[in-house]
């Protein structure tokens, strides 16, 4: 079970990544990454390549992509109605 969208000041980890952009999320990787292993230069190239094959081929980006597109849907919807409740999405997997 995830939010969508990582808390505000939080960094985006898991399936939250698949809800931003890709290119925000590949800097967050690659911030992650470097933290992590600093002795080991890891370059921007395979990076991106892992990004977009996870993006393409990995059936829980696509679940995740969606569900950001129909949460920014119903957020458009409130506002545009002067709702103050904005609908809150989790991804639920069994």
């Amino acid at each position: 079970m995830s939010d969508l969208y990582a808390p505000e000041s939080k960094t985006p980890l898991f399936g939250q990544m698949y809800c931003i952009d890709p290119q925000e999320a590949l800097l967050y990787r690659q911030t992650l990454l470097q933290n992590e292993m600093s002795k080991r230069k890891i370059k921007n190239k395979i990076l991106s390549i892992i990004e977009y094959c996870i993006r393409e081929f990995h059936p829980f980006a696509k679940i995740y992509k969606t569900g950001a597109e129909m949460y920014k849907e119903a957020l458009e919807k409130c506002i545009l109605n002067g709702e103050m409740d904005v609908p809150n999405f989790r991804v639920l997997f069994n």
